[in-house]
């Protein structure tokens, strides 16, 4: 009765006190003398239970041999959990009611057990591919605002183009992903040590990347890499939170964003000089500027992505369910952002164009006018709320089509090749700055000749890449800028 009564309060009470419930029934058992947990819960009733839990302590870990009640059946997956794995009970009262489907090979601390997640990896490719094309375009051709333009030269703007930074973006958001994945087993034990371990590995991973894009960037200014690592350190930080605080997190670093653009245009407007905002990484306060707020993936509001991908790796377990919805809140924000945009800025320009007045009202009204396209801004350099909002919609939307048609069809030859390159990110995004400079820039045979040219510079680059990365994976393994990354980042 006495197992009955706390077994109730696991699942009833609040996060905290299951935490220390679950810890303390691990600690009282031990390998030797399995300690039998009578059941008697279910949906808020007390029921005849035709099944027992059985708890087994290792360090402080539980495995259940099975939970059910006398209306539920019990599955396959809450009865063969993996040892040394903190179980939440919610979790478990969801698969016995036939609500989960964590793979097999996956384990409750969020890692996989024997290979790793394949739609990650795929995304990643899939996200590097287009940063790569944007990227080429960017640097042979530019930006030209010119009215002539086709479709194709508008959608791969890299400045202001529907696509611009939104691949970036998806690859910060499953960035947020691996760093859950990475860390959720020391979270959800709440093992001091282990979660001092993580905040260290992720600080080391960070500086690394901190340290490697500072350097690249005198050959491929713009890069990710600088502000790929300071998210990593800033990650180190945020793991442990709970999902409101770290929404709350990046709602703010998206709002800073904003009030800074804000900030620019009403200075630039009244003749003031603001680029102290975007500086040159010449001083530590200059550097300070640009990790947080200037140049091209500045923390505000980058950080808002990497606290989505965190978001979003919590719910991974569940997300052949949560799918659907996911995928749904992404096209509702990407919809809702753009329709915002559209027709405020139709009602703004309406606004300011009817009626009669003095030449100065008219520029008030201009002046106006430009304040809207600043606040209902879509365009990735503006950084209002409405962008940050729409690209994380389009993140969500990428990660969840590229999901499903990864766990559609694992084996295909397209699946596994992206996969491998998905493995080799670090190397591939370095390779790609290398070899445009060396075909560019040193040996002259490509030159700004449009966008075809940017196109057949990337297409020759990815087939070279995923060839030999292939090649790499198969004979050699871990790619060698990985090996660094894993080998000094632990």
């Amino acid at each position: 009765m006495a197992n009955a009564r706390c077994f109730r309060s696991l699942l009833t009470s609040s996060r905290r006190a299951r935490s220390a419930l679950v810890t303390s029934l691990a600690t009282a058992a031990s390998p030797s003398r399995p300690m039998a947990i009578s059941c008697s819960w279910a949906r808020g009733r007390h029921t005849a239970c035709t099944h027992s839990m059985m708890a087994v302590a290792r360090s402080t870990s539980i495995i259940v041999a099975s939970c059910c009640s006398s209306h539920h059946t019990c599955t396959p997956q809450c009865c063969s959990l993996r040892a040394n794995s903190l179980v939440p009970v919610w979790a478990i009262a969801s698969m016995c009611s036939g609500r989960s489907s964590i793979p097999m090979s996956t384990n409750w601390n969020g890692s996989m057990t024997d290979k790793r997640i394949a739609a990650l990896d795929v995304t990643r490719a899939v996200a590097l591919v287009g940063v790569v094309i944007l990227n080429y375009h960017g640097f042979l051709n530019g930006s030209d605002d010119g009215v002539n333009r086709s479709f194709g030269e508008r959608l791969f703007d890299p400045f202001q183009g529907p696509l611009s930074t939104r691949f970036a973006a998806t690859f910060v958001m499953v960035a947020g992903i691996g760093i859950t994945l990475l860390t959720n087993r020391s979270r959800l034990s709440g093992d001091r040590a282990a979660i001092r371990e993580n905040r260290w590995r992720l600080a080391r991973r960070g500086l690394l990347l901190y340290s490697f894009g500072f350097f690249l960037e005198w050959i491929w200014p713009g890069t990710i890499l600088f502000y790929y690592g300071a998210l990593f350190l800033v990650g180190a930080l945020l793991f442990t939170l709970r999902l409101r605080w770290i929404a709350l997190i990046g709602t703010i670093s998206a709002v800073i964003g904003a009030g800074v653009a804000w900030f620019s245009f009403e200075h630039k407007r009244t003749g003031h000089d603001v680029s102290w905002l975007d500086p040159k990484m010449t001083s530590p306060r200059n550097l300070l500027l640009r990790t947080f707020i200037g140049y091209t993936h500045p923390l505000f509001p980058w950080l808002a992505f990497l606290c989505a991908g965190i978001m979003v790796g919590r719910l991974l377990p569940f997300a052949a369910q949560l799918r659907l919805r996911l995928s749904a809140l992404g096209a509702g924000l990407l919809a809702s952002t753009y329709a915002l945009s559209h027709f405020g800025l139709k009602l703004a320009e309406s606004g300011s164009t009817t009626g009669t007045a003095p030449a100065r009202t008219f520029a008030d009204r201009g002046i106006a006018t430009d304040r809207w396209q600043v606040l209902l801004s879509t365009r990735p350099f503006d950084r209002g709320l409405l962008y940050t909002a729409g690209t994380i919609g389009s993140a969500l939307i990428a990660f969840c089509m590229i999901s499903a048609i990864t766990e559609r069809f694992p084996s295909v030859w397209p699946t596994r090749l992206l996969q491998h390159a998905g493995q080799m990110t670090l190397t591939i995004y370095a390779c790609h700055a290398i070899a445009f400079n060396v075909v560019v820039h040193w040996m002259h045979l490509a030159g700004s000749t449009g966008l075809d040219t940017a196109l057949i510079l990337s297409l020759t680059f990815w087939v070279f890449a995923i060839a030999i990365g292939a090649w790499w994976h198969r004979f050699l393994g871990m790619g060698p800028l990985e090996r660094i990354y894993r080998g000094f980042g632990g």
